[in-house]
């Protein structure tokens, strides 16, 4: 977590109530906050709004502008609650927005609950079979990326040698961005995010495909080993390939 504020004492408040909870770093204003935004990937930025230089919507709308951090929520804080103002906030892509002086447990809530939401979100999608980017992706940069990513993948399902490093290079980003992406969009690193969508597929032919014993479908997908694949798929799915195909058949 990242708290940006010209305000001292605010800044050791928000560490105070955050730091039992969450890994804290602190900036001191906007610009300096960007810096970190960048470098840290925070999992959520709680910024003041009224700060010299930069000021918290500008910082909010860099963030919420820029494909390496875009997926980052935003809290914004202010001591004017003027409905103006907050539309303006919202406007510009905050998740959040909580009016001074603010209630410590309700700001606590709030902020756990942007996170939390945000992981059983990435939880649902690692399991849902159509995988859809606007059901893990909360704005148009992130929902092109992950429609791009998945294009991307799904062309080499069957290519056991599609790799990170092939993957970032199809995606036109360095691996360092591909990972921070992937991860902060899906919660899963770029070779689960390949592997999740690999166990997708092989649904569809336990499904459609009788022919093909559990062995050719993991061959035909990239797994070396059909053993790891039946681990993987039952950790997935919660039960093994064989359990899925005769669950998913119609009473004879």
């Amino acid at each position: 977590m990242l708290v940006v504020d010209d305000n001292e004492e605010i800044r050791n408040i928000l560490v105070d109530i955050f730091s039992p909870l969450y890994t804290v770093e602190t900036a001191s204003d906007g610009e300096e906050g960007y810096d970190k935004v960048r470098k840290l990937q925070p999992d959520l930025v709680i910024s003041d709004i009224m700060m010299p230089g930069m000021p918290g919507t500008e910082l909010c709308a860099k963030i919420k502008n820029h494909i390496e951090t875009c997926h980052i929520p935003v809290v914004l804080l202010t001591a004017l609650s003027a409905p103006e103002r907050e539309l303006e906030g919202l406007r510009i892509g905050a998740d959040c927005y909580v009016v001074k002086p603010f209630n410590m447990r309700r700001l606590v809530m709030q902020c756990n609950n942007l996170i939390n939401t945000r992981r059983i979100l990435q939880q649902k999608y690692a399991r849902q079979l159509d995988g859809k980017a606007e059901k893990i992706a909360t704005n148009k940069l992130d929902q092109q990326f992950i429609e791009q990513a998945t294009q991307v993948v799904e062309a080499h399902l069957e290519n056991p040698e599609f790799s990170v490093e092939l993957f970032s290079r199809e995606m036109g980003v360095g691996r360092t961005v591909l990972f921070q992406k992937i991860k902060g969009i899906t919660g899963s690193t770029p070779n689960n995010f390949i592997m999740n969508m690999r166990l997708k597929k092989a649904t569809y032919f336990l499904l459609n495909a009788p022919e093909m014993n559990i062995s050719d479908i993991a061959y035909r997908l990239g797994f070396g080993n059909p053993q790891y694949f039946n681990k993987c798929f039952k950790e997935l799915f919660g039960v093994a390939p064989t359990q899925y195909r005769k669950s998913q058949q119609p009473p004879a």
